[in-house]
């Protein structure tokens, strides 16, 4: 949880309007659907870039 402060304060500040019950992370994507293709995007091109879409031990693709 130490680790998730500085980051979620960095949030707070890129939103300084948010409101406790607005979204956290892409709240400007009023579609939810959206916003979790662009992070699903994201996650999918991290793996892809590193060679670890597949589980070495697994042998199983890794997903979002």
């Amino acid at each position: 949880m130490e680790g998730a402060v500085a980051p979620y304060n960095r949030l707070c500040q890129r939103y300084p309007d948010a409101k406790g019950e607005d979204y956290l992370f892409l709240p400007h994507y009023e579609n939810r659907v959206t916003a979790a293709r662009v992070f699903s995007r994201q996650f999918n091109a991290l793996p892809g870039e590193t060679q670890l879409k597949i589980d070495a031990l697994l042998q199983t693709e890794r997903t979002i």
